[in-house]
Order: structure tokens, then C-alpha cells, then sequence
């Protein structure tokens, strides 16, 4: 069972539905949002991932997992080492090797256009 929520909001007194996130008055937090970490396995499997631009990048080595909240809401993550440092990484934007070995990456390419200006061709880097 999760933590009950207040009817009013602990910080300004206003009153508050339940299904709220936020304060509607103070836009403070109604919960907290719990964070659970613990430690990886010694010998887990790399992890990879996609980022924003669409590109699945790796392997990471996982070092610990989170859960953040929760019930339904809550969010997991593997905290792996990328390059040296340290990655939070959504479990919602986990991939596999597979994905990963067989991703066609984007092909970089410059205008030519000749000497009018008129036609515009396209040349890879």
C-alpha cells in the first residue's frame, strides 16, 4: 500500500484532490518520491541504450539499480559506466545487442550546389 495523501496540502493548508501531483496554490510536491538503490550483479550482463537522437549506444557496465516512487508510477533505472562515467538509464530505453550491432546509422552529407546556385546535389562526408 502506498502513502496515503493528505487532503490538504502540508505546506500552504490548501485543499488538495487526491490525484494531484502538485499543489494547485504552492506547487510543491504532495509525495515524495522514493528512491531505492542497491547494487548490480558481480558479473551482469553490458547494457545498451538509445538516446534521444535515436542512436543505441553501449555497452555499459551495469553498477547499480533504482526504483524511483512507487506502485504503478514508480520508474526503474540501471545506473552504468559509460566511458568512464556514470549513466542514469531508463529502463523504458533499455535495447539489446542485437538492436545495437544491427542499427543503420545516419550517413552525414553536405550540399553542392554549382556555380548558379541553381541545383543542389548532395555529397557524403
Amino acid at each position: 500500500m502506498g502513502p496515503v495523501l493528505p487532503d490538504r496540502c502540508q505546506t500552504c493548508r490548501a485543499v488538495v484532490n487526491p490525484a494531484w501531483e502538485t499543489c494547485a496554490a504552492c506547487r510543491r510536491p504532495l509525495t515524495s518520491h522514493e528512491i531505492t538503490i542497491e547494487q548490480a550483479a558481480l558479473h551482469a550482463r553490458p547494457v545498451y541504450w538509445e538516446r534521444g537522437d535515436t542512436s543505441i549506444v553501449g555497452p555499459g557496465t551495469p553498477e547499480f539499480l533504482a526504483r524511483v516512487g512507487q506502485g504503478p508510477k514508480a520508474s526503474y533505472w540501471v545506473i552504468a559506466l559509460y566511458q568512464g562515467g556514470p549513466v542514469w538509464i531508463n529502463s523504458m530505453i533499455l535495447r539489446s545487442q542485437q538492436a545495437f550491432e544491427t542499427q543503420i546509422l545516419p550517413t552525414v552529407c553536405t550540399p553542392i550546389h554549382d556555380a548558379n546556385n541553381t541545383q543542389y546535389r548532395w555529397r557524403r562526408k
